[in-house]
C-alpha cells in the first residue's frame, strides 16, 4: 500500500481510469448502435462484441494490475534459511531503508517504501502502484488493451464525422451543428490522448524488446 499522503492520489488515479473506461464503453456502443443499426446493421454486432471485449479486458488488466503489487514479503525475517541474497562478492544483500535483507533482482521503491521485486518502474496512473514481477504481464496488456481501445474510438469517430459533416459531398445532415462540434472536439482530445499513449508506449516497448527496465 502506497503511505497515507499517497492514498487520495491512488484513488484519483482509479477513477479516472474508471470513468475513462466507462465513457469509451457507453460512447462507442451508444454511437455504433446508433450509426450501424441505420446505415450498415449486418457490422453492429460485431463491432459491439470488439468494444465489450476491449473494454471488458482492459478493466480486467487494471483490476490485475492494481491488486498483484510486486512487493517482496521478507521471509527471511522469519525463516532466514527461505532466501538466499548474495552480492556480486558473495556477501549478504540487505535494504537499508527496509532493514531487512534483500534478495537478487529486488529494487527499493521510494514512492512505496517497499522493496518491489523485478521492479520495472513505479506507476502512478495506475493508482501508485509498482510494476514487477507480479504483475508486469497484466500492464503490458493493459497497454495493448488500450492502445487498441484508442485506434477503434478513433475509427469510430471518424466514421461519424465523416457521415455529418456538412462538407462532405453525399453527407447526411441529420445531427446539429452543436453535436458535430462536439464530435470535434472529441476526435482532437481522443487524437491528443492516443498520441500521449503512443509516444509513451515507445520506450516500454523498446525496453521490453532488449530484456531491461526503466529503473
Amino acid at each position: 500500500m502506497p503511505p497515507p499522503q499517497h492514498r487520495w492520489r491512488r484513488a484519483l488515479s482509479g477513477l479516472l481510469i474508471v470513468t475513462l473506461l466507462t465513457h469509451a464503453f457507453l460512447t462507442l456502443t451508444g454511437n455504433v448502435i446508433v450509426q450501424s443499426w441505420r446505415h450498415d446493421p449486418s457490422c453492429m454486432w460485431t463491432r459491439i462484441c470488439m468494444t465489450v471485449f476491449l473494454c471488458g479486458m482492459s478493466a480486467w488488466c487494471f483490476v490485475t494490475v492494481v491488486s498483484r503489487p510486486s512487493f517482496y514479503v521478507h521471509d527471511a525475517l522469519v525463516n532466514p534459511m527461505s532466501v538466499t541474497v548474495k552480492r556480486s562478492n558473495g556477501g549478504p544483500r540487505w535494504c537499508s531503508k527496509c532493514a531487512a535483507p534483500k534478495p537478487d533482482r529486488c529494487h527499493h521503491c521510494r514512492q512505496c517504501h517497499r522493496c518491489i521485486t523485478r521492479m520495472d518502474h513505479h506507476c502512478p496512473w495506475l493508482m501508485e502502484t509498482c510494476i514487477g514481477q507480479r504483475n508486469y504481464k497484466a500492464f503490458v496488456l493493459f497497454l495493448l488493451y488500450t492502445t487498441l481501445l484508442c485506434v477503434l474510438s478513433v475509427e469510430t469517430i471518424v466514421r461519424a464525422c465523416l457521415r455529418n459533416w456538412p462538407l462532405v459531398p453525399g453527407a447526411e445532415f441529420e445531427l446539429p451543428t452543436a453535436w458535430i462540434l462536439l464530435l470535434g472536439i472529441g476526435f482532437l482530445v481522443r487524437i491528443s490522448v492516443d498520441a500521449v499513449v503512443f509516444l509513451r508506449s515507445l520506450p516500454w516497448s523498446w525496453g521490453l524488446f532488449c530484456c531491461s527496465t526503466s529503473i
